[in-house]
């Protein structure tokens, strides 16, 4: 278990599967996750060689914030 990944399991339980199901979407559209900020509810993320930030929020609910 990858350490951001053991750090999920100390966020409220009712976000949990919010931040796994952010996270599915992103691995789907071809972002490699490369950091988790839990705390401020943002990923990081890469594909090729662009790096961005995005809020999880605006990916679960309105998939948005990503090119």
């Amino acid at each position: 278990m990858s350490k951001s990944h053991a750090s999920l399991r100390a966020i409220a339980p009712e976000y949990r599967s919010r931040f796994e199901a952010a996270r599915q979407k992103l691995l789907a559209r071809g972002w490699k996750v490369t950091r988790t900020g839990y705390d401020h509810g943002l990923y990081y993320v890469e594909k090729g060689n662009k790096e961005i930030i995005c809020s999880v929020w605006d990916v679960i609910e309105r998939g948005e914030a990503l090119p």
